[in-house]
């Protein structure tokens, strides 16, 4: 049924113009971050970078997989804003939501290898949906141009939840099971890892939208819900939920004080959905080369990376495209793992 919906939804893309205006025990690797020692110049581009002969050819489509308003969404827009000066031309942001974000990956891919489409790509939409969605693309279908952010997540509860931290939903569940909502693949295969790593006996309720989520979980209805930071950090400042454990790296900046399950000593319960850019696989390398060098440019700025974390939350960080491909290979083998390989 999923693979039937996903291959009408891609089809439905493929004829409609683009419109719109906006693991097993292992953790996610971490390329180490660009030095941000120093701001990067914002317009004219570095000395070196310079763009090929006759690019860009007017303005440039930026595929987002994502509704508008929606943390990715306003990531790419806050992004754009940073990379438009750069490259002398337009950004234009195009919104085509579906199929858990690959309807828009699938049309990146489809598009003209010339490098005036450029599209957002994430963990999800790369390493995990493949194993549960009938995708037209690989991850080598793509040039990967670096990556400028990521989505953190954590375990969070009413602030009048019997549980305190961690020890205690740790400690509830050797009882009975505790209900855990999630509200995509990436979440559920993290939920996965989280479950392996610690042995707390979790049941997983999917929630196909996120404020429907946030809703049961502030009204008392599912007791626990494993969220990223840009969708429920507000709720965490204003004393409505709290957090019992970062299920990433890094804690959250919105509570500090709470470790994360890495440092509680549950190796390989974490995990980070990251956004990349990409272009269809053919493109001009000269044009590869080029642009991998402005993303990396604006995603090593700290005006840029302070003003991301303003309009988003998201964590800010610069890796090439290299390391975020090998990233995105690595977490498609740990999926294997979990769900089996692909047929």
């Amino acid at each position: 049924m999923k693979k039937s919906l996903i291959a009408i939804l891609l089809a439905l893309a493929m004829a409609l113009p683009m419109t719109g205006c906006s693991s097993s025990a292992k953790s996610t690797p971490t390329p180490a971050p660009a030095d941000t020692s120093a701001p990067a110049d914002t317009t004219p581009a570095d000395e070196g970078t310079t763009a090929p002969e006759g690019y860009p050819d007017g303005p440039i489509s930026m595929l987002v997989g994502y509704t508008a308003g929606g943390g990715s969404d306003l990531a790419m827009r806050t992004f754009d804003e940073f990379l438009s000066p750069l490259i002398g031309e337009p950004l234009t942001v195009s919104n085509l939501p579906g199929g858990g974000a690959t309807v828009a990956v699938a049309q990146l891919q489809n598009s003209k290898a010339d490098g005036q489409t450029i599209g957002l790509v994430t963990l999800s939409t790369q390493s995990v949906s493949p194993y549960s969605l009938d995708l037209p693309y690989t991850i080598e279908d793509f040039e990967y141009l670096g990556a400028f952010g990521a989505y953190t997540y954590a375990l969070l509860v009413p602030a009048d939840s019997p549980y305190q931290d961690f020890d205690d939903l740790l400690e509830a569940t050797k009882s009975a099971p505790v209900q855990v909502s999630y509200t995509s693949n990436l979440h559920e295969m993290l939920a996965r890892k989280i479950i392996a790593a610690t042995e707390a006996d979790l049941d997983t309720v999917y929630y196909s939208s996120t404020s429907d989520a946030i809703t049961d979980l502030l009204g008392g209805f599912i007791p626990v819900a494993l969220g990223d930071i840009a969708s429920y950090s507000s709720y965490v400042t204003s004393g409505q939920l709290r957090v019992l454990a970062s299920c990433s790296d890094d804690r959250w900046p919105v509570a500090e004080d709470v470790p994360t399950l890495v440092e509680m000593g549950y190796e390989g319960a974490a995990m980070s959905s990251y956004l990349g850019l990409a272009v269809p696989k053919g493109t001009d390398p000269a044009i590869v080369s080029y642009l991998s060098d402005l993303v990396y440019q604006v995603a090593s700025d700290p005006t840029f990376q302070d003003r991301l974390f303003e309009v988003t939350k998201l964590q800010s960080l610069a890796y090439t495209g290299e390391e975020i491909k090998a990233i995105f290979e690595q977490v498609y083998d740990e999926a294997a793992e979990i769900y089996g390989p692909i047929d």
